[in-house]
Order: structure tokens, then sequence, then C-alpha cells
């Protein structure tokens, strides 16, 4: 399988092209995926031909579910894009994702993505442990509980996980942890 690794500001991925291999499933994208025994990344982006657009990027989580888009993914995905074909790329187009086609800008030392606009769902409260916590769900293709107050790594590994699947969530869901 043809691959290649990028990171953007943490958040580390696999990139294939998809005409590099077979569609993967669950099992071999949780494999590859593995900080231990496999490439390790935070999940796998596929790239190929878009249908209006010249590009397409799918996101897949580490876990092997779907995701509609991923901020940082597409970030990374615009630079492989512009690693392959440098003089071909122009600063500023459009990448298609499960969350709409996405303008992106490319300057050669910043790439800027437009999100659009946030879709605010409004404060949560999420029953955890016989603790109740207070957040903000909001959607940016893809939706994220935003958790305020003062946090630790326990809190951040304990916490994460167990609101990514919590019941309230059924589509699983991206935490994050503001102070």
């Amino acid at each position: 399988m043809r691959f290649e690794k990028y990171q953007a500001l943490g958040n580390d991925f696999i990139i294939v092209p998809a005409d590099a291999l077979d569609p993967l499933d669950t099992t071999q994208v949780r494999a590859l995926c593995d900080r231990h025994f496999g490439i390790g990344a935070d999940g796998v982006l596929l790239i190929g031909p878009g249908e209006k657009h010249p590009w397409r990027m799918q996101v897949i989580n580490a876990d092997g579910s779907p995701a509609a888009m991923c901020g940082n993914g597409l970030r990374c995905v615009v630079r492989y894009l512009r690693a392959h074909d440098p003089a071909g790329l122009p600063a500023d187009f459009v990448i298609e994702t499960g969350a709409g086609p996405l303008p992106v800008h490319d300057d050669g030392d910043n790439v800027a993505v437009e999100m659009g606009l946030c879709t605010d769902h409004g404060r949560q409260l999420i029953q955890l442990g016989g603790h109740t916590l207070q957040g903000r769900q909001l959607s940016l293709g893809n939706p994220h509980l935003v958790l305020f107050g003062k946090w630790s790594d326990a809190d951040f590994n304990a916490l994460g996980p167990a609101l990514q699947t919590h019941a309230a969530f059924p589509g699983g869901i991206n935490v994050s942890f503001a102070t």
C-alpha cells in the first residue's frame, strides 16, 4: 500500500491516494492507526477525484468510523497535493469533503481552510459516572463538544474517550477541553 504520513497541530494522518488500495474496512484502519503495532495515526485520509472539483478527501477515524470532515486533515491533504504537483496546483482551490466543498488557500508557508459557519447546538448537560458535565455542542461539518473548566491529563484520558462514545452522541463526537 502506498501512503504518506502528515501532521498538523499535533493531529497525524496516514494519507492514501484512493487508487492505491481497495476500500479499507474497520479492522484494517484500526491496525494501520495502532500506535504500537501499526503506522500510528489519528486517522486515514483517502484522496481521490471529486465529482465537481478536482479533489475529494474522505476521513476515516482511527477507530474505523467515518467522519465528514477534519480541518487539520484537510490542511495535510493540501500539503500532500502541493508536494505531488507543486507547479500545477493554484494557491486557492476547493476540496470536496463529506461536509461539502471547502475552499482552501496555500501561500507556500501556511494553509488556510474555510470551514464555513459554526452551528451552535446549545448547552449540553451530560451524565457521566455520577457527575453532570456541562459543555457546548458545536458543528463545523462534524460534531464537537467543548467543555470549559480546569482540566488535568487524567481528565483528558478518562473523559475524552467516555464522551466520544456516550449515548447522548449516537454518531460519536469530537471532545475539546478549554480553559
